[in-house]
């Protein structure tokens, strides 16, 4: 029996897309038997087009689900972080120290958590674009990082919540790692330490502050973050130093070792004038331990600095070197340096008119030079204690003082007339004439 021929058709090819649409153009082709039917239950279903049109009010909610719709996965997440009171573990998990794993990640959120559509629609606006920088195909970050530094920079500033700027500063730090942005980097560092400043992380931000600066300072061009640091560290070091410089003589020298830091860190700050203040307070604490050598060492170092700053202030700063060192030196029983250091601190004080703290230097050099023997000088500037006193400006005299140099200067006369009378009488046998000449006086 003759078998019949079969007949093959040609297998149809699909059409080849050009593109994403025309590929959907093509599975509708090849799979829609029944394309009219298809559209008629598009338009009865409006709510299975792929692009969900969201309507109402605009909500915390909403933005987030466009920010997914629109592909944005990290901006998605930095905006659940930022609107959301308690925050999965899932969304920031930095290593080492972290301001998270002291608050054991739960925040107290500012205002801004159900802040009106504005700012949420600027905060979505302005995570996407910092997402959209920091994309593979842009290779400088630039933009990125200082779309991520602003954000921080916001928190930190406007809002005070330092949690969140923790959370965007450490992301900056991310980036500029993975593309060696060093000085970003350390503007990251910088800001990520300040938080940890401000929620009372001190040894945190320091120890963070200080490797990055040595991270800074073996690369070129960073002098300014490096300077920015030293800046933020003179801060940090004083307030530490400040809280054991009132205690026994082992806080003391804890003080000291602060102060010691702050000093290194103006100097890379080229911040002049708080090394001279730091100096002055080094002093000062050497002194109270009755280290009086190493008191005069930065009390001189703080009288030098001042000198070379000329603002409006120096002349007071540079008479309280010269107090300070006449102490010292007074202390120390070298009378002659005391009365160098007194007589400059009188001759700044009569520059400036300052009559109580020229009647304050008067009395003690007159009790100085009354230790030395020298009456007619003592009598001199007990005489200038006095009348500096009645001299100064109504608002600042002190009847007390004024009072008390009236008495101290009829005592200082008193004595001299004493002690002249004393010496004539002792010498009346060699000199008797000087004797009568001085009764004679009297008795006018």
């Amino acid at each position: 029996m003759q078998q019949k021929e079969k007949k093959f058709e040609p297998i149809k090819m699909p059409i080849k897309a050009k593109g994403l649409a025309d590929a959907q153009v093509q599975k509708q082709i090849t799979t829609d038997k029944h394309p009219q039917k298809k559209i008629q239950k598009q338009q009865q279903n409006p709510q299975s087009e792929e692009r969900i049109e969201f309507q109402g009010k605009i909500n915390k909610e909403s933005i987030a689900a466009e920010i997914l719709q629109n592909g944005y996965v990290q901006s998605y997440a930095d905006f659940f972080y930022v609107t959301n009171e308690t925050v999965p573990k899932l969304f920031y998990q930095p290593s080492g120290i972290s301001l998270e794993e002291h608050f054991s990640n739960h925040r107290i959120h500012q205002k801004y958590i159900n802040q009106d559509e504005e700012f949420l629609l600027d905060l979505k606006k302005r995570l996407q674009n910092a997402e959209e920088n920091a994309k593979y195909q842009y290779p400088d970050k630039t933009q990125a990082l200082n779309e991520y530094l602003n954000l921080a920079e916001f928190f930190f500033t406007e809002y005070q919540d330092y949690i969140v700027a923790a959370y965007f500063y450490k992301r900056v730090i991310q980036i500029s790692r993975q593309y060696t942005e060093a000085k970003a980097e350390g503007k990251g560092k910088l800001g990520y330490a300040k938080c940890h400043y401000q929620v009372g992380l001190i040894d945190q931000a320091i120890q963070i502050l200080e490797e990055s600066m040595k991270q800074c300072e073996q690369l070129q061009n960073l002098d300014s973050v490096v300077e920015q640091m030293s800046t933020e560290l003179i801060k940090i070091y004083n307030r530490m130093a400040q809280e054991y410089e009132k205690g026994d003589n082992d806080q003391i020298a804890q003080s000291l070792k602060y102060y010691d830091k702050c000093r290194e860190a103006a100097q890379k700050a080229g911040d002049l004038e708080s090394e001279g203040v730091i100096c002055n307070k080094i002093g000062g604490l050497y002194f109270k331990m009755q280290n009086i050598q190493k008191s005069i060492q930065y009390h001189h170092k703080f009288l030098e600095i001042v000198k070379q700053l000329h603002k409006e202030d120096s002349k007071q700063k540079e008479m309280e070197a010269h107090s300070s060192l006449a102490q010292c030196y007074l202390k120390k029983g070298d009378v002659d340096e005391a009365q160098k250091h007194l007589e400059s601190y009188y001759a700044l004080a009569k520059d400036q008119k300052l009559y109580n703290s020229q009647s304050d230097a008067a009395l003690h050099l007159a009790k100085l030079y009354q230790s030395k023997g020298n009456t007619a000088k003592s009598l001199e500037y007990f005489q200038q204690h006095f009348d500096c006193a009645k001299s100064e400006k109504p608002e600042q005299k002190s009847r007390k003082l004024i009072d008390r140099a009236r008495v101290t200067y009829g005592i200082a006369k008193a004595n001299a007339f004493m002690d002249n009378y004393i010496k004539l009488v002792a010498n009346s046998d060699k000199n008797l004439k000087a004797l009568l000449d001085w009764k004679s006086k009297r008795d006018k």
